[in-house]
């Protein structure tokens, strides 16, 4: 048996640290390699297996979805950070109610865009009538002593 960092008290197998902190296995073996976290060896009938002081265990972040891990502990820092992560889950919640709602209005105002120029269609300003001018007698042809008005130059 190694004993390292001299601890003593109740020392668990990396696989019940693993579910206690909700850390995975292979980032207990990490810090027990680098000497952040109290373990031992001890020699069991399938070979040795390493062991962890349970006292001194850190724990997992807050999972992303809010839910706390089963058996993680929390502290002061972790209890802000669970209250930061449930604010974040809230606000996701908002958000897709918000953006549901603003689709749903845009639908509403390009059916109403559609309405409106099927309206305008149908009141479409009536086409005024042609005007044909027919000329006058005064216009028409001057007596040959009196001069012409000058736009009938060219007739």
């Amino acid at each position: 048996m190694a004993e390292t960092n001299g601890h003593d008290g109740e020392w668990i197998t990396l696989a019940e640290a693993s579910e206690r902190s909700g850390i995975s296995v292979d980032a207990l073996r990490r810090q027990v390699k680098r000497g952040r976290l109290p373990s031992r060896q001890e020699q069991t009938r399938y070979g040795p297996t390493w062991l962890v002081s349970a006292g001194v265990l850190p724990s997992a972040p807050a999972r992303v979805d809010g839910a706390p891990r089963v058996g993680a502990t929390v502290g002061a820092e972790g209890g802000a950070m669970l209250a930061l992560v449930e604010q974040n889950r809230q606000l996701q919640v908002e958000l897709v109610a918000k953006a549901e709602a603003a689709a749903m209005w845009q639908a509403r105002a390009e059916m109403l865009m559609g309405q409106v120029r099927q309206l305008q269609l149908a009141l479409e300003a009536p086409k005024p009538e042609p005007v044909t001018v027919e000329p006058s007698p005064e216009t028409e042809a001057a007596p040959e002593g009196e001069a012409k008005p000058w736009w009938k130059f060219w007739r």
